[in-house]
């Protein structure tokens, strides 16, 4: 009535914001549901929020032996494959601002604390398009992570497949790279990424 308030385009950035977050949400789930079923461990969807890792789905593992993280955890992305997996895809500028916000806590003695040695880390994750976390974030656990494009070729989410070392191996857990990599790139495709030609 006073013509001193209207809707300006901060409300179209975040409308388009969560219609995003639907999208994902909804397209992920008959992948994550297919990488559980063939693995039998614990399928994670993780996004990043303020330079932490949240977790926005997980669908269980059938084993008694399980991993226990629940939706909403928050974690640090430097200690986990699918951190790692979203934090390799960022420009390294960002990633500095990240580790001088956050830091690079140490959660185990595997993690790793040092911002020269990360980058390392970060670009091997390049190189084979996945990470892993080898006890990193947890002693007793292992995990695989992949990263999710959406249509910009952003990096707006990453997928995992978690596991008790106990009775996963690092050479099982590489063993299922191959299906994490294809269905990453399925929900990506579902969000309108088209990976570049070579």
């Amino acid at each position: 009535q006073t013509l001193k308030y209207s809707l300006g385009l901060g409300l179209v950035e975040l409308s388009t914001t969560a219609l995003s977050s639907i999208e994902l949400y909804e397209v992920s789930r008959p992948v994550l549901e297919e990488l559980n079923a063939e693995t039998g461990e614990t399928v994670f969807l993780m996004v990043l929020d303020r330079g932490e890792g949240v977790y926005i789905r997980k669908i269980d593992s059938r084993q008694k032996l399980a991993i226990r993280s629940e939706v909403g955890r928050r974690e640090p992305a430097h200690a986990s494959a699918v951190g790692k997996a979203l934090l390799a895809y960022l420009p390294e500028a960002e990633v500095e601002e990240i580790v001088a916000r956050v830091g690079l806590p140490k959660m185990t003695e595997n993690t790793i604390t040092d911002l020269a040695t990360l980058k390392a880390h970060l670009a091997e994750v390049r190189r084979r398009g996945f990470a892993i976390d080898n006890e990193e974030g947890e002693l007793g656990i292992r995990c695989i992570g992949a990263p999710i494009f959406d249509h910009r070729g952003h990096p707006v989410a990453s997928v995992s497949i978690s596991a008790p070392a106990s009775r996963v191996s690092l050479e099982q857990l590489l063993g299922w790279s191959d299906l994490l990599l294809s269905g990453a790139r399925r929900i990506s495709h579902q969000l309108g990424y088209r990976q570049p030609q070579p």
